[in-house]
């Protein structure tokens, strides 16, 4: 049988045209090559499986007279084949109809390194996920995902939540859900998530990278002498009085919460606003990363929604102070509220209610009413506190409608008072009021007087 050599084809290794090995399969020259026991010797074409054998069609007994053996499609197929040196044809595979392939080791390291290949891009090439970025809700489900959408895990929960409090973003006590960072300083990333369920207290709720439920924290008020944090394996209790509530078995809502690093060289912190679901008082809870309570406070009022809730170190003492906006119910007026993380081992209403032991603020800011709020509403409060790195800027709103009248107030570190500022829709607002006669006055320099009389109170 006529053999060749290809050009790229290892040494020991031959083809030939399929057409020249049927004419060399008819002759039966092969016979003797082929071990007597080799499986492919129990297939040499016999009178009743030759057609079978050759892959020619049934009643065809060999090549068609004067057909050029090696014209067809089929036969310029090339056969590989190997030259041992024993003649051992034994790998020889013949496949029906003229399709054969020779199982050689090349072959198969050939096969092997081309799924290796395959198995690279797979895992190398294709998208890995990432850390939890993104939150949604569905089917009543907690379902994280990559900044890229990828869905990392799902968490279900077994009571239906409150969906509406998740979709009403304008509304101050909705905002802030969920949080993405490292908590406990190991290179992981947690998720904080507020679990709202319609007639029950929120709970602030720690998942691990991978969806584990590592801890929550329920809030509630005290009415036994003591404040419990509901949360696992935690038994914290502060010693206290019963508040003056209508309904201390009223759920709480949490409102707000910030992860922050109060002191240099300690692990982070939480602090979790949260706040009965029509009046006050108002509780502030400092958490460690696991989720243990390390402190509290209960304003009589309602202080630190999502852009009323800011700590940072404007005394440079090394420690982080927590600010927070809002009003004091007593006073009836706007109020910022500067605690001290070191000494939150306790409670007050921040109202000297003879109810709760006293807690004193590092600083607590009384604002003025304009005549504005003294015309028309009740009382004012503060609706954002931004930190500057020497400096406090506080954002006073005078009515409860959306587009407020507002005053800013900038503060130095020690809270003295920098210079206020009318916003424009105040301005606006007044001079509508007085061209309608629901102001009897324009705004004048005594006006302008009153506004700086701020009051500063300390320990």
């Amino acid at each position: 049988m006529p053999v060749r050599r290809e050009v790229g084809i290892s040494r020991g290794s031959v083809s030939a045209l399929v057409g020249d090995l049927d004419v060399w399969k008819r002759s039966g020259a092969f016979a003797d090559v082929l071990p007597a026991n080799d499986p492919v010797s129990r297939g040499i074409p016999t009178a009743e499986n030759r057609d079978d054998w050759l892959g020619t069609p049934q009643g065809t007994t060999g090549p068609v007279a004067g057909a050029n053996p090696c014209s067809t499609a089929d036969n310029q197929s090339l056969l590989v084949g190997s030259s041992s040196s024993n003649s051992d044809l034994s790998l020889l595979s013949f496949a029906r109809r003229g399709k054969v392939v020779l199982s050689q080791p090349w072959v198969q390291m050939a096969i092997a390194l081309e799924i290796g290949v395959l198995a690279a891009y797979l895992i190398f090439g294709a998208e890995r996920a990432g850390s939890p970025a993104e939150w949604k809700i569905a089917n009543n489900a907690l379902v994280v995902s990559d900044d890229r959408g990828i869905e990392l895990w799902e968490h279900p929960f077994d009571k239906p939540l409150d969906g509406q409090r998740y979709l009403h973003e304008n509304n101050h006590l909705l905002m802030n859900h969920a949080w993405f960072g490292d908590l406990e300083g190991d290179g992981s990333i947690e998720t904080l998530f507020v679990e709202q369920m319609a007639g029950e207290s929120c709970a602030l709720i720690c998942f691990s990278e991978i969806g584990r439920e590592k801890w929550r924290f329920v809030p509630r008020f005290p009415t036994d002498g003591s404040v419990k944090a509901n949360t696992r394996n935690t038994e914290d209790r502060v010693p206290n009085k019963s508040g003056p509530v209508d309904n201390p078995d009223s759920p709480l809502i949490i409102r707000s919460f910030r992860v922050a690093k109060l002191h240099r060289n300690r692990p982070n912190s939480i602090i979790a606003v949260s706040q009965m679901l029509v009046n006050p008082p108002v509780e502030v809870a400092l958490l460690s990363f696991a989720g243990k309570l390390q402190g509290a406070y209960w304003h009589d009022g309602l202080i630190g929604h999502p852009y009323a809730l800011e700590v940072a170190d404007l005394d440079h003492n090394g420690v982080d102070e927590i600010y927070l906006g809002g009003e004091n119910a007593q006073q009836q007026r706007a109020t910022l509220v500067v605690l001290d993380p070191d000494h939150m081992n306790a409670m007050a209403t921040g109202a000297d209610s003879p109810a709760f032991p006293s807690v004193k603020e590092t600083a607590r800011v009384l604002f003025p009413r304009s005549c504005i709020n003294r015309a028309f509403e009740s009382k004012n409060h503060v609706s954002r506190v931004l930190l500057n790195r020497d400096s406090v800027t506080v954002d006073v709103v005078e009515t409860e409608d959306r587009h407020s009248p507002s005053i800013l107030y900038d503060l130095d570190a020690r809270l003295s008072l920098k210079r206020f500022t009318w916003s424009e829709v105040f301005l606006g607002r007044h001079a509508q009021l007085a061209k309608e006669k629901k102001l009897d006055h324009v705004l004048t320099a005594r006006e302008e007087s009153e506004m700086e009389q701020i009051v500063v109170l300390r320990p």
